[in-house]
């Protein structure tokens, strides 16, 4: 059963970070970065999102996956076009969006699979979200939007010390999306074993 994963963390990231900054007087030798600053990233033109400001955190340039950061403006609209090919998840980190007839405030989260068109999508006052484009799956039965606030779920226990929020589950393609909360004593045992 193939499942994609997406860890939507806005605010379990923060509060990770914050953990992490009081864990231990050195840090542990680690070949490779762990954490980037968004900020530092470079600002990508983003078609899919005219006049928005776009951070790309992860992407692949052949298949047009990619995950990002985007900032839009105030006084931001666009309505969306059909792409037979990509789907779409979104989450709010800050701010407001409305999504076709839905207001979406912080915690806000929505899928547009593949095909979804003339989604008007706007933004009075600005707002930061995370966008990611993924490649249709053939074995999805999720045909329709889904719109949803993380704060009306329930965290469910994921194991010792990890807490999970499922925003998504495609019962077609085992594809999902959640939030992964992880606690301060697991996240303890994860550097001690590093």
């Amino acid at each position: 059963m193939k499942c994609s994963i997406k860890i939507l963390a806005a605010l379990p990231c923060a509060l990770l970070l914050m953990s992490l900054a009081g864990c231990g007087a050195s840090t542990p030798p680690i070949p490779y970065p762990t954490f980037i600053d968004v900020n530092a990233l470079d600002n990508v033109f983003f078609a899919g999102l005219p006049g928005a400001r776009a951070k790309q955190l992860a992407g692949d340039p052949r298949s047009r996956r990619s995950s990002n950061r985007v900032l839009l403006p105030e006084n931001w609209q666009f309505t969306t076009g059909a792409s037979p090919t990509q789907s779409v998840e979104l989450f709010v980190l800050v701010g407001q969006i409305k999504l076709g007839e839905f207001e979406l405030g912080p915690g806000g989260y929505a899928h547009l699979p593949a095909g979804t068109s003339g989604v008007q999508m706007q933004s009075e006052s600005g707002a930061y979200i995370l966008y990611f484009i993924d490649a249709a799956d053939d074995a999805a039965v999720i045909e329709t939007p889904l719109i949803a606030s993380s704060d009306l779920l329930e965290w469910e226990p994921a194991g010792a010390g990890f807490m999970i929020k499922e925003m998504r589950f495609d019962p077609g393609s085992g594809a999902c999306t959640w939030f992964l909360k992880i606690e301060r004593e697991a996240m303890a045992t994860v550097i001690a074993s590093a």
